[in-house]
């Protein structure tokens, strides 16, 4: 699994999480691999990132987000401002695009990743070449977005 997050011209470092679960990656690992080394510092402004007050951390339904009691109150501990948690929608969650933009480029290489040591050295050289005007675009147009999404009425939008 792997986690990685944007903001207008910001991007965090890329993890590969490490899973100790019996299935692999639980609650636990992404608090102390995602959460506590990396979100809560950026909105305390420790990762060169200057949050805004309104800013807010979108995740996704995947399951290590956790909805329980105990890992909402730990990133509100953590100074971590929550948005209610979109699908993974390209409408609601800019960087669901950032993740298509990286899965095209590593298809389009000339040589497609064999195994996983492969994958993750693509992975991270694609993350490494994006510029904020690949995401910027996506958080700009968020308004037009949520306009489409309520005039179709939860519909498919072109987004």
């Amino acid at each position: 699994m792997v986690w990685g997050a944007i903001s207008y011209n910001w991007k965090s470092p890329l993890v590969f999480l490490d899973g100790t679960g019996p299935k692999g990656v639980i609650v636990k690992d992404y608090l102390h691999q995602v959460l506590e080394p990396i979100v809560a510092p950026a909105f305390m402004d420790l990762l060169e990132y200057d949050a805004s007050p309104e800013a807010q951390y979108i995740e996704d339904q995947a399951p290590i987000h956790g909805t329980g009691r105990m890992l909402r109150e730990t990133k509100n501990i953590l100074g971590i401002p929550l948005h209610k948690r979109p699908p993974s929608s390209p409408d609601f969650n800019p960087i669901e695009n950032v993740w298509r933009i990286l899965k095209q480029r590593i298809k389009a290489r000339d040589t497609f990743p064999q195994n996983i040591h492969d994958l993750i050295k693509a992975v991270q050289e694609e993350w490494d070449h994006l510029q904020p005007s690949a995401w910027n675009q996506y958080i700009d147009n968020m308004p037009v977005r949520l306009a489409q999404v309520k005039e179709r009425k939860g519909m498919q939008t072109e987004f």
